[in-house]
């Protein structure tokens, strides 16, 4: 579960800073995607 959110966070911060490539890696190596994981990667 920690990693899990060690992982949404990451998202969202990267999105934040526009780094498109680094923020694909995290979404690609998470285990779960949800909504917020979702719309994190499709509104960055």
């Amino acid at each position: 579960m920690l990693q899990y959110q060690w992982q949404e966070c990451a998202v969202e911060q990267k999105t934040m800073s526009h780094r498109k490539i680094a923020v694909r890696q995290v979404f690609d190596e998470m285990t779960e995607r949800d909504v917020v994981s979702w719309n994190s990667i499709v509104n960055g």
